[in-house]
């Protein structure tokens, strides 16, 4: 894997970026929009070698590191029980360091401020796996159309809260990722249900989101 030197954009604040904030890079590399990643990618060898929780896989493999967990997932599926799918979470770190690490120089100037309104309005929810698959139907496959009265939109954050369930999706980072003047969006996904019982955390990218009239979501990797 390659390691380049990216000019990168940090969006102030913690979860939640100003909804009217415009983030512009004059420089290359694309536009890394949440903090903790762009601190990781600051120091990339030392973030990508790094011990973390065990994570644990099918049939009894183990990653402890961003190395491991790629190279692990070439040839074992990751186990779903609760507790490790917590785990996993630490790991969605790894999958936009490599994402980032892979994507062209660019120069980009974005504007994060339709970015979670686009995610509860425009993104079609059958395009990738998650809770919701039960609930969607022809004319109602977005959340905003699942939840009106439960969601919640600040700069790059998308947020579900209803009484069973929490649902975020988080742009955190803007860069080309297959290669066509359009960037694409890097978006981290968590589903949760508030008893406990279920727990989802993956990374997405959607691509071309600026020429998308509905927003398509692919897991990763």
């Amino acid at each position: 894997m390659k390691y380049r030197g990216v000019v990168y954009v940090l969006v102030l604040g913690f979860m939640f970026s100003c909804a009217n904030e415009k983030i512009s890079n004059d420089n290359d590399g694309g536009a890394i929009l949440k903090e903790s990643i762009l601190a990781a990618y600051r120091d990339f060898g030392e973030s990508f070698s790094m011990k973390r929780s065990p994570l644990l896989f099918v049939g009894g493999a183990v990653a402890d590191s961003c190395e491991s967990y790629f190279d692990t997932m070439l040839k074992y599926k990751i186990s779903e029980t609760i507790h490790n799918m917590q785990v996993k979470s630490e790991y969605l770190v790894c999958d936009a360091l490599k994402i980032i690490s892979e994507s062209p120089d660019v120069s980009v100037n974005i504007n994060t401020s339709s970015m979670g309104l686009d995610l509860l309005s425009k993104l079609d929810l059958r395009t990738f796996p998650n809770s919701l698959s039960r609930l969607v139907g022809e004319n109602s496959y977005t959340l905003k159309s699942l939840f009106p009265e439960n969601v919640e939109a600040n700069g790059p954050v998308a947020i579900v809260d209803t009484d069973d369930w929490i649902i975020t999706l988080e742009v955190v980072a803007v860069v080309q990722v297959n290669n066509n003047s359009i960037f694409d969006w890097v978006v981290q996904f968590s589903d949760e249900s508030k008893s406990g019982n279920y727990r989802s955390y993956e990374t997405l990218i959607i691509y071309d989101p600026e020429r998308a009239d509905i927003l398509q979501a692919k897991l990763y990797p």
